[in-house]
């Protein structure tokens, strides 16, 4: 959030870019958004709307009070997946000079099911309205943040330095294989789908996992020239559709159907 030569807030990263291929917000369809405002649907890879926009609200009046975000990680994958699986702290506990009608406006924000949260903006701001008369700004005393990017940075810069290369021979062995190797499907053999990694541990919270395990391979994969890799919205939407959830992928029907579904020749 940057102020402007007016004095204006402006936003210039949400941390809620939406994968809308028909939109054309990304021009390869891969999920993007910063760890720590992603809100829980869009690190599940579902279908995101202004509920999310006021998740990634939540996030930054959290932020703004407290002077720390409420899930933090060595490693985006971590952050992303703690907003699916943790609550966040009430900010009094953090802050104890912060109204509790303000912490309730902002943890009903940060609620994981969408439709226990502020269903439009509009409710959140009259509830704000409301108790502004009761809240000292002039008197409140805010603890203090450096801010998180060039920490992330770092960190991420290091991730990348192990996992990138490891991403790329993936995207190669992959690309080859895709090449040379015989094909049943003759739909568009070019045209390809990394489906979501099954998980077979059991474990319902590692199920992001493998979603987020093919979004990485469907980036790596999106930069080569060699293929056209389907975006990863689109593969979790059609393998919805054709009854493919967190498992399904031992059956040929079905991978036969998410291949028709997505007209492409290799999954």
């Amino acid at each position: 959030i940057m102020i402007d030569r007016t004095g204006n807030a402006r936003i210039m990263d949400f941390g809620i870019a939406r994968s809308l291929r028909a939109e054309g917000i990304t021009d390869t369809g891969v999920v993007i958004g910063t760890a720590e405002y992603m809100s829980p649907e869009q690190v599940e890879g579902k279908e995101v709307d202004q509920r999310s926009d006021i998740y990634s609200l939540g996030i930054i009046m959290y932020e703004i009070v407290t002077g720390k975000v409420p899930f933090e990680g060595e490693i985006a994958l971590t952050i992303a997946l703690k907003h699916t699986t943790e609550e966040p702290k009430d900010p009094r506990e953090i802050n104890d000079q912060i109204p509790e009608d303000l912490s309730h406006v902002i943890m009903k924000c940060l609620e994981k099911d969408r439709t226990k949260r502020y269903q439009k903006a509009e409710e959140l701001l009259s509830d704000l309205d409301n108790m502004e008369k009761d809240i000292p700004t002039g008197e409140l005393v805010l603890p203090g943040r450096k801010p998180i990017i060039s920490k992330n940075i770092l960190k991420a810069s290091r991730f990348k330095k192990i996992f990138v290369p490891a991403l790329v021979l993936t995207g190669l062995v992959i690309t080859l294989l895709i090449i040379f190797s015989p094909r049943e499907l003759s739909i568009d053999p070019k045209r390809i789908i990394v489906a979501t990694f099954d998980n077979k541990t059991g474990d319902e919270l590692l199920d992001p996992f493998g979603r987020v395990a093919a979004d990485w391979i469907t980036q790596a994969l999106s930069r080569t020239d060699v293929v056209e890799v389907v975006p990863t919205t689109l593969v979790l939407q059609s393998s919805n559709e054709v009854g493919i959830k967190t498992s399904g992928l031992d059956s040929m029907a079905l991978l036969r159907a998410l291949a028709e579904k997505t007209n492409v020749g290799t999954v």
